[in-house]
């Protein structure tokens, strides 16, 4: 019985201990479950760049041929042959297709026939005239009228032996110019005829024109540019051109023309740049981007282009304020440079703009804004910190773990 009376004082102590540490702990917890703010997030923040940044006018176009032409004959005829293999280049003055000759030269036999019976007719007369030229008047006025029809039947007759001639060399197609010829549209042994059959079509290599088009806001923008000595003469602007999906603008030539006036149907003006294509890298109906330099390089400030973010309302910043709280800056951008972009309005060169962050900032919130310099140089000291205390620390080996057992070499 006296043991029982022990173990049951002994259990009443260990139940009256347990209470008070239950008491204990749950008073304690009730004062540590008041809510206590996060720290406001760190953000990297970067000051607009100011440079001299040279602003360009972009647009698409489309290359065509400096020189087209569609070969048609002048004469009628069966095509008797082909000079050339499709699609190759040809020189001016290389000759193409050539027209049965036969019936052209019979013209031009027969056309000087006629011509040395003129002239025969025509030597007749005058030496009728040189008899006639003593006896009377009326017989004298005869022979003359008779020497005058004479000579213009000669005229006549040299003019249709011209005629002859050239539908003779009409029956030889040439090419008007050097350049790259399509395939033939007429096989040997069909009828030519004038001015309407189709036989090929030649297209110039050198140099390659592109067309592209100009806004009426766009034009009279320019036009102030130039009234106040900004930019360059029409002649001496350069153009850049890429094509395809390259970004790389390798083509380079110069403004070839501009249309006088806006079309009032599409309210844009037509414009032409000129790029010499001897290495054939161009070639007519290419899509193209075209680069023009508006005026000369201007002050600019420029941010990373990873700072810039966009809503339904277009483009954004989000800025720090000298009391480190976010700011909703709208912003109108221009000219995109590599991995950077030109700011025209919205910022200040001041204004410290978060370039990394961005997803912790809220408008309206604190923050703890750091240089993008200074964050950049803490990380690194960060980086080289881990590196140092990772060597520092004793490399685990097997021995450790074997503390007291001597090793086989100290056996």
């Amino acid at each position: 019985m006296p043991f029982v009376k022990l173990m049951s004082a002994m259990n009443y102590r260990s139940v009256l201990s347990v209470i008070a540490s239950t008491v204990v702990v749950a008073v304690g917890c009730e004062s540590s479950n008041e809510y206590v703010p996060p720290p406001p997030p760190k953000v990297t923040v970067a000051h607009p760049e100011q440079r001299q940044v040279q602003e360009y006018f972009r647009t698409v176009g489309q290359t065509r041929a400096a020189q087209t032409v569609e070969l048609r004959s002048r004469v009628s005829g069966y095509l008797d042959a082909i000079k050339f293999v499709d699609g190759q280049l040809v020189e001016k003055g290389q000759l193409l297709f050539v027209i049965d000759k036969e019936p052209y030269e019979a013209a031009v036999q027969s056309a000087e026939a006629a011509l040395a019976k003129a002239e025969a007719s025509l030597d007749l007369a005058k030496r009728q005239l040189a008899r006639t030229e003593p006896l009377v008047k009326r017989e004298l006025d005869e022979d003359i009228a008779d020497r005058d029809s004479a000579i213009a039947d000669v005229q006549a007759a040299e003019a249709a032996l011209r005629d002859a001639k050239l539908n003779l060399g009409y029956t030889e197609v040439t090419a008007p110019f050097a350049g790259r010829i399509g395939r033939h549209q007429v096989d040997l042994g069909n009828l030519v005829q004038p001015a309407t059959t189709l036989l090929a079509t030649i297209e110039s290599v050198t140099p390659m024109h592109a067309y592209y088009t100009v806004s009426e806001d766009d034009l009279l923008r320019f036009m102030k540019i130039k009234e106040a000595g900004d930019m360059q003469t029409a002649r001496e602007v350069e153009v850049d051109m890429s094509i395809g999906n390259e970004e790389d603008y390798a083509f380079h030539g110069r403004f070839d023309f501009g249309q006088f006036g806006v079309d009032p149907g599409t309210g844009t003006a037509e414009c032409r740049a000129a790029f010499e294509n001897e290495q054939e890298k161009l070639q007519p109906g290419l899509f193209v981007h075209l680069r023009i330099p508006v005026g000369e390089p201007r002050p600019r400030l420029v941010i990373p282009e990873n700072a810039i973010g966009t809503n339904q309302r277009g483009d954004y910043l989000l800025v720090v304020n000298d009391e480190n709280e976010v700011v909703f800056r709208p912003v109108e951008l221009g000219e995109s440079l590599e991995n950077e972009r030109v700011v025209l309005s919205g910022v200040e060169a001041g204004d410290k703009v978060i370039v990394e962050g961005l997803q912790r900032a809220r408008p309206g919130s604190k923050v703890v804004p750091e240089e993008k310099g200074a964050a950049e140089a803490t990380t690194q000291e960060d980086s080289s910190a881990g590196d140092d205390a990772k060597a520092a620390e004793p490399a685990d080996t097997d021995d450790e773990s074997d503390e007291g057992e001597p090793t086989p070499a100290a056996e």
